[in-house]
């Protein structure tokens, strides 16, 4: 895990240092940036390094975004920038809708995000589906527990799956592997085609928008020296469950199926 880290940690990095010896003129042109952060300034990339508050969460977080740029006054004689460096210094403006989502090199066992009952309640409306998809599909007394882990019951959770036509009331039977299994697969099921039909859930979700403040959420996708936006990023993605639920943690976890990226530039 720490080494898988470090490596998405460099991958960052380096792409800091990349955009920041590239010329001006092809940074303003692959990110389209407006010329009122153009005139007398200079832009710069910048690494995220600190935790950003957040609309769904009581706590901040790491945001969407892991690099953004800046338009700065002054010359910046350095390749790397973070941003604890910059929050020191007045003499920058972020520029908006400059985030850039970085994953590792070849990777493709990320998260794109990870959901906890209380963000996912606020966001689809109720914590019954997340409950739902977070089942085990062998008859187990863990999964009352997950039930209540989720904020819900086991009277609710029935009525839920029943008013969305996900089983049928004789059907629920949580002592029942191939009911289990109906109720787990058809609550994923839900949940993804809720995502991919609301353009704006999914760009909460996959993209960070609405729930960090600019710059922190991301505009760009970047793996394997391609940069897209991500209205050229098509992410097809699977729903599981956190690794924390065996010890109680329970969360839904959206992972990558497939990444295509239709319009990139390759920054090599």
């Amino acid at each position: 895990m720490g080494e898988t880290h470090n490596k998405a940690l460099n991958d960052e990095i380096e792409l800091v240092k990349k955009i920041n010896k590239m010329k001006q003129d092809k940074i303003i042109k692959i990110f389209k940036i407006p010329q009122e952060y153009t005139d007398r300034k200079k832009i710069y990339a910048v690494h995220v390094q600190t935790k950003q508050g957040s609309s769904i969460h009581k706590h901040k977080i790491f945001p969407k975004a892991d690099v953004f740029l800046i338009a700065a006054e002054d010359n910046i004689h350095k390749e790397y920038l973070s941003d604890v460096e910059i929050l020191c210094s007045l003499k920058y403006e972020p520029i908006p809708e400059t985030g850039i989502s970085v994953k590792q090199k070849g990777s493709k066992n990320y998260t794109l995000v990870k959901i906890s009952p209380a963000p996912f309640k606020h966001i689809f409306g109720n914590a019954e589906l997340g409950a739902a998809a977070s089942l085990y599909i062998e008859p187990d007394d863990k999964n009352l527990n997950v039930i209540k882990g989720w904020g819900t019951n086991e009277a609710a959770l029935k009525e839920f799956l029943t008013k969305e036509r996900i089983i049928n009331p004789a059907e629920f039977d949580l002592n029942s592997t191939d009911s289990l299994k109906k109720i787990k697969e058809g609550a994923v099921e839900k949940i993804i085609k809720t995502i991919e039909e609301n353009k704006k859930l999914k760009d909460q979700l996959l993209w960070g928008i609405g729930i960090f403040q600019e710059p922190y959420c991301a505009h760009f996708f970047y793996q394997d020296c391609q940069l897209s936006h991500k209205e050229y990023t098509e992410i097809k993605f699977s729903v599981t469950t956190g690794s924390g639920r065996s010890r109680g943690d329970y969360t839904i976890v959206l992972k990558p199926k497939e990444v295509c990226q239709k319009k990139y530039e390759k920054l090599c």
